[in-house]
């Protein structure tokens, strides 16, 4: 084993440490019962570091933009004008980076009108052509994207699961996103699976072993392999 990679590995294997250590706080402090964007960034940066989590456990190398540091984007931001950080995706079974996976970012859908990504995962080539040409990526059959949708108050309602149908009747490729929510009423999950979408409730009543089940098949769906918990 090279000097390189066993430091890398090293490197890895703190950052995953440090995920653990935050995550039980996190998910303490995402389920206050209290409104505000702030509560909704804990909730985002929860689904965040979960899927980071699956990421690793699922034979993929993460490589943050930073060093030494995390910056957090706590609002929408563009790629070429308000960098933040940022991990990178490699994978032994592929012969190029899978992409990059950012926070609140602006990207185009089909129809060329943004949308503001909570999660998004882009495929390389789009993020190339976003940087040279200062535009917002475009949402391609090779990116992720979720919706992380807190509210304590109330379940999510007819009017956000509308929403979500016309994101994804922009962004085309239906499949590869998802809605994460603490909570939808009846008519909201009527609509969302009478359209054949994607949504997943996490709340304080799933077990720690069900929400990282959750986004352990997300992230085998996506790259295709078998989930390692099954639901």
């Amino acid at each position: 084993m090279s000097f390189h990679k066993q430091t890398w590995e090293q490197k890895i294997k703190g950052v995953i440490d440090k995920l653990n250590r935050i995550d039980q706080t996190l998910s303490d402090a995402y389920f206050i019962d209290r409104k505000g964007r702030k509560v909704e960034q804990l909730y985002e940066f929860y689904c965040y570091v979960q899927l980071l989590r699956a990421i690793s456990n699922n034979g993929s190398t993460l490589t943050c933009s930073h060093q030494n540091q995390f910056i957090f984007a706590g609002g929408p931001r563009s790629l070429y004008k308000h960098p933040a950080s940022y991990f990178t995706l490699s994978n032994s079974n592929r012969q190029h980076d899978i992409g990059e996976l950012h926070m609140n970012l602006m990207v185009r859908g089909s129809s060329d009108s943004e949308h503001e990504a909570d999660i998004v995962l882009l495929s390389p080539e789009s993020l190339i052509n976003s940087r040279q040409e200062e535009l917002s990526p475009k949402f391609d059959s090779k990116g992720l994207l979720l919706e992380c949708k807190h509210y304590s108050q109330k379940n999510i309602g007819i009017t956000e699961a509308r929403n979500f149908l016309g994101l994804c009747s922009d962004l085309a490729f239906k499949n590869n996103v998802y809605l994460i929510t603490t909570a939808a009423n009846l008519n909201a999950k009527h609509l969302i699976n009478g359209h054949n979408l994607n949504m997943k409730e996490i709340n304080k009543q799933k077990p720690d072993c069900y929400v990282y089940g959750i986004f352990n098949c997300i992230i085998c769906r996506y790259l295709n392999f078998t989930p390692t918990v099954s639901l």
